[in-house]
């Protein structure tokens, strides 16, 4: 044990030098540190000035002739009102396939006036384009109003008859967060988040597939496994050096990016994070079993590959690991529970975020995703000993 434990260690200095004289090598695992925060950065900074510069609607009216007190109504909210000319109900009945400029299109149908004074209901059609964000959020903004409109209309219509318009409204509605975070530092933790766990994955990725596929394909491996060394120190020392560059790249992704947070509006989006020294050094100790992690998984990929473009393809789909978890777990509805808050990635997911929006984490959780990440690491680490130690490999060396 002592001995391999020597081997371990002079094969960690000896992969270690290699790593760091090459600069060019270096400055690439890093590059992610300074570029994923800035990112961040560059994010929230623009998300809050288009909230400064929020648009007028572009609002087309077909129609509009036809119900001027909802027009004018609606310019006063702030749209940019465009009335057109053509006929509202067969734009109604056939769908445009865009909307001329516009933002949002109202068609006020030719029964429109008719309607009212009758005091039937009429039908006015509100067209937007779903693959525009903008268009489909003025949509709702032109919905809304021209709902108040309706409301403020029958309001006057009951008091004309002598009833209270409170009758008509015999109940009020309170909408109520009831999650343990708000809604927008929820949201934003999960991007932060992102950036952190996927840190592991691009710093260690180039220690990783150079001291294995790199030594493979320049010859240099074949002359270490001729010493009288073991493949477990083969793959510890080595391993070791990749989990050195993933721990240091993911605490310098944490450091750099809440430091850049601080110049970050948040107070404009009406956001607050958790970003204090203790909460930077509680998300690098549930990043480190990570780091472990990754960095062996990528170290066996880069083994099992034959040539360095190959580790290099290899890894680079690995990395879209992640990415889908994370991804999904932004979208979907339904919160991680079961199995999934104690694994690797989604539990880690899980804790950061709760550490981010509310300060807190839950010690038993951590400590079930440490383990699973551990075994996670270790199995891997086994796998590429018995890759090594593989006489087919060796005689491809």
């Amino acid at each position: 044990m002592t001995g391999m434990l020597r081997q371990t260690r002079t094969i960690f200095r000896t992969t270690m030098t290699d790593q760091v004289r090459d600069r060019r090598s270096v400055g690439a695992a890093f590059i992610y540190a300074l570029a994923g925060p800035l990112l961040i950065l560059a994010m929230f900074t623009m998300t809050a000035k288009t909230l400064d510069k929020e648009q007028p609607v572009k609002l087309a009216v077909y129609g509009a002739e036809r119900a001027p007190e909802l027009v004018s109504a609606l310019a006063r909210a702030g749209a940019r009102v465009e009335p057109r000319s053509g006929d509202a109900d067969a734009l109604a009945r056939r769908r445009p396939g865009d909307l001329g400029g516009a933002t949002v299109a109202l068609l006020v149908p030719s029964r429109f006036r008719e309607d009212l004074q009758s005091e039937r209901p009429s039908l006015v059609t509100i067209l937007r384009d779903e693959r525009s964000r903008r268009s489909m959020t003025d949509a709702l903004r032109i919905e809304k109003q021209v709902r108040g409109f309706a409301d403020g209309l029958a309001a006057r219509r009951l008091s004309a008859r002598g009833v209270a318009p409170q009758v008509a409204r015999p109940l009020k509605v309170e909408g109520i967060n009831v999650a343990a975070t708000a809604g927008k530092a929820l949201g934003t933790a999960k991007m932060v988040l992102f950036f952190f766990m996927l840190a592991p994955f691009f710093t260690s990725m180039t220690a990783a597939i150079d001291s294995t596929a790199g030594e493979r394909e320049r010859q240099s491996l074949k002359p270490l496994l001729a010493q009288p060394v073991s493949a477990g120190a083969v793959i510890l020392g080595k391993w070791g050096v990749s989990s050195l560059f993933g721990i240091v790249g993911t605490a310098a992704t944490i450091v750099l990016a809440l430091f850049l947070m601080r110049f970050a509006p948040l107070e404009k989006l009406g956001i607050t994070l958790s970003s204090g020294p203790l909460d930077q050094l509680l998300m690098l100790l549930l990043l480190i079993p990570l780091a472990l992690a990754v960095a062996a998984l990528q170290s066996l990929v880069a083994m099992l590959a034959k040539s360095f473009k190959e580790a290099q393809t290899y890894i680079q789909l690995l990395t879209f690991a992640p990415l889908a978890i994370l991804t999904f777990g932004m979208v979907s509805d339904r919160p991680p529970s079961g199995i999934s808050l104690n694994l690797p990635l989604t539990g880690h997911a899980d804790l950061l975020t709760d550490l981010l929006a509310e300060g807190r984490i839950d010690a038993g959780q951590a400590l079930l995703v440490t383990a699973s990440t551990l075994v996670l690491t270790a199995a891997a680490l086994v796998w590429a000993q018995r890759q090594l130690s593989n006489e087919k490999l060796i005689g491809q060396l």
